[in-house]
């Protein structure tokens, strides 16, 4: 039987992490587990408001994740390796508006998570969580995480309120990024925020945070058509960094949408190829200046290869004026979408029947949210959904890619 390797599942984390990690001064501002009136255990922020709202999951123990609970857990699964994601260390990113504060949750997060992966190193991979407040910090991060083992790495869906992923500062992730040869997680759930995340949130804002609500508890609907549309700011980002050229200057950048599955996808590059054509906004300079067009006049940036003074005559791109965004003759936002761009999935019948815009190489089947204390997978259904796909497609989706992006040996499995 073809071995299943996970491309996202998801840790618990311990719930001294943060009272026994941190530094004294920063304890009493981080999340804590406390004891529920069903018996159970929740996360809290340091106030002791809840995280999450309606969809809390019901935590039974302190322990966290361990090696043993999660090999058997992929042993049960019938999977041979899985990638390391968050579960309460995501909601950071919105819970702590403190940069220093945000980084250390990180930092004592990614240090348990690698130590984790590190005692199976075959069938575990950790990605690092990191903090973009500071691209150039970010990226010394990247270097010093990768060097501890980390597969990967997890930047938050949307930077921030004022800011997108397109803009110059975070070229020297891309850049990074790509030199590593790791792939990005842009999260679900993961914006950052300037203010903290509070309990009476009924959706998101423009850059993925939370956005306040007028209601005091947010309803059952409010809860479910957040995470109906939680994949917008993820979207508008991959969107912003392909019309941004990074893709044509980091040809070996992967960047992969985690937690949204992946049908939502083909309308999105539908959508964005139609922008291209008809829309003659100046969106950016050019991702590149045509050789045809180059002189010794031209103020141009060696470091990405675009005119950075006004004349922007000649390029090609959203504007007939040359003041668009340029791609190669013959290619369209969607082709640079399909080849650099990821999508994990667990089932979803509408991603794979739009084959001509998302094809095999880009979906990676993944867990989802799975506990120790969970019941068995229904692997028989799982089998069954995949049974019509092609058998060497098949063994892209479920084992192939994951374990080429994040170097799984499966012939040891």
């Amino acid at each position: 039987m073809l071995a299943y390797y996970s491309a996202e599942s998801y840790v618990d984390e311990p719930g001294d992490l943060w009272s026994a990690g941190l530094p004294l001064s920063l304890r009493d501002q981080a999340f804590r587990l406390v004891p529920t009136d069903d018996a159970g255990l929740r996360w809290v922020q340091p106030d002791g408001r809840p995280m999450t709202e309606l969809d809390d999951p019901a935590r039974t123990t302190s322990e966290g994740t361990t090696p043993a609970s999660m090999q058997a857990m992929l042993d049960r699964d019938t999977v041979g390796g899985a990638v390391l994601y968050p579960s309460a260390t995501a909601l950071a990113y919105s819970a702590f508006a403190d940069s220093e504060l945000l980084s250390a949750v990180l930092n004592t997060y990614n240090e348990w998570v690698l130590g984790l992966a590190a005692a199976d190193p075959r069938r575990l991979k950790a990605l690092a969580v990191l903090n973009i407040d500071d691209p150039a910090d970010c990226a010394r991060d990247m270097r010093r995480w990768a060097g501890r083992g980390a597969a990967g790495f997890v930047l938050p869906c949307a930077p921030g309120e004022g800011r997108r992923y397109d803009q110059r500062r975070y070229e020297v992730l891309w850049r990074t990024a790509a030199d590593l040869g790791r792939p990005v997680s842009l999260l679900m759930g993961t914006g950052r925020a300037p203010g903290r995340r509070s309990a009476n949130t009924t959706g998101q804002g423009t850059d993925g945070a939370a956005a306040p609500s007028a209601e005091a508890t947010p309803t059952a609907a409010a809860v479910l058509a957040f995470h109906a549309t939680s994949v917008f700011p993820t979207r508008r980002s991959l969107t912003a960094i392909i019309f941004a050229g990074v893709f044509e200057r980091y040809p070996a950048l992967r960047i992969g949408a985690v937690g949204f599955g992946a049908g939502w996808a083909a309308y999105a590059m539908v959508r964005a190829d139609e922008m291209y054509e008809v829309r003659p906004e100046r969106a950016g300079p050019p991702t590149r200046v045509p050789a045809s067009i180059r002189s010794p006049a031209d103020d141009v940036d060696a470091e990405i290869g675009a005119i950075a003074g006004g004349e922007r005559s000649g390029t090609r791109g959203m504007a007939p004026e040359g003041v668009g965004y340029y791609f190669p003759p013959g290619e369209r936002f969607s082709d640079h979408f399909r080849r650099h761009v990821f999508l994990t999935f667990r089932k979803d019948e509408l991603a794979l029947s739009v084959p001509e815009f998302i094809n095999a190489d880009m979906l990676l089947w993944g867990q989802g949210r799975r506990s120790a204390g969970a019941e068995p997978a229904d692997t028989a259904r799982r089998d069954e959904f995949l049974a019509g796909v092609a058998e060497g497609d098949r063994a892209k989706l479920t084992r192939d890619n994951t374990a080429r992006l994040y170097g799984f040996d499966v012939t040891a499995a």
